[in-house]
């Protein structure tokens, strides 16, 4: 993404909308680095059936901050951390 080029003061210039993708887009990529991290070590399967969960939850019709807030203490209930991070990422939750 285009966005992954920009400096934070480079899309501040582009306006408050660029700006705010550009933040959300960086929130993302630390979440799932921080994902990949939490994997290493164990099989690739269990990562992949995390990423396969979270795209799952993200297609569903009706989502709402309730059904993410407790998909997050399912998937993520070893680790407050990651649990926290996933939920930093939804507006109406964080």
């Amino acid at each position: 993404m285009l966005l992954d080029l920009l400096e934070p003061g480079e899309a501040l210039e582009l306006g408050p909308d660029v700006y705010r993708q550009h933040c959300t887009r960086r929130q993302q990529k630390v979440f799932f680095r921080k994902l990949r991290r939490f994997h290493e070590g164990q099989p690739p399967s269990a990562h992949a059936r995390v990423l396969r969960e979270i795209s799952q939850v993200l297609l569903e019709r009706d989502l709402d901050s309730a059904t993410l807030t407790n998909f997050a203490a399912r998937v993520f209930k070893g680790n407050q951390h990651l649990h926290d991070s996933f939920l930093a990422l939804i507006p109406e939750v964080s």
